[in-house]
């Protein structure tokens, strides 16, 4: 869908283009007989534009026509600003894929819900312990983190190295928690590094 929606933004000034010029050089003139330039359409007042019909000799139609015109006018340029805006701010924001992920994007988020799930498994069974309290607190702020960081694989190589990195300690942390008498300290541990690998990712991203 996405790539769907990236090529008509890079289609969509011609196809206004060419609305436009259909709609000048072929509509306009068989319903007025008669070319008026297309900054008067825009700019004009509607008693200047009948001024000019009337001078050819032309059978006016209804003032309201001539105002529908005007306004289809503006229309289409507002509608064709709006496709080169569109156009540009697709250009400046498409991103290519730069390296081979370990994780894809689905199987990160699902390991990520996993780690909460398991969180909160073992939250729910020993309540009176603050510990297990703590690192469900840290796998929801993680999962949050992780939603708030963006996709991964956009980068140079070495973001796309270090974003495996990551992936591999997201691998390790599913793995201690899968035990219910995991460590505490040694999770702790884990989620300080993870976070630090994201700081570390950030700070690459803002210097890409």
């Amino acid at each position: 869908m996405q790539s769907k929606n990236k090529y008509l933004a890079y289609f969509a000034p011609v196809i206004m283009i060419i609305i436009g010029i259909f709609l000048y050089s072929v509509i306009l003139p068989a319903r007025y007989n008669k070319v008026i330039s297309f900054m008067d359409w825009l700019f004009s007042g509607t008693d200047n534009i009948i001024a000019t019909l009337r001078s050819a000799d032309i059978v006016l139609g209804q003032f309201y026509r001539i105002l529908f015109t005007k306004i289809l006018i503006w229309v289409w340029t507002i509608g064709f600003l709006f496709s080169l805006f569109w156009c540009g701010y697709t250009v400046q924001n498409s991103k290519e894929k730069s390296g081979n992920l370990l994780i894809g994007e689905d199987g990160k988020k699902a390991m990520l819900v996993r780690i909460v799930n398991q969180a909160e498994k073992y939250y729910r069974l020993n309540k009176s312990n603050d510990d297990s309290k703590l690192i469900y607190k840290k796998a929801v702020i993680l999962e949050l983190r992780f939603l708030a960081c963006g996709e991964f694989g956009y980068g140079s190589y070495d973001i796309t190295e270090l974003e495996n990195h990551i992936c591999n300690k997201l691998v390790e942390l599913e793995k201690l928690l899968s035990d219910a008498n995991y460590d505490y300290a040694e999770v702790n541990d884990k989620y300080i590094g993870i976070h630090n690998l994201l700081e570390e990712r950030e700070a690459m991203l803002k210097h890409y």
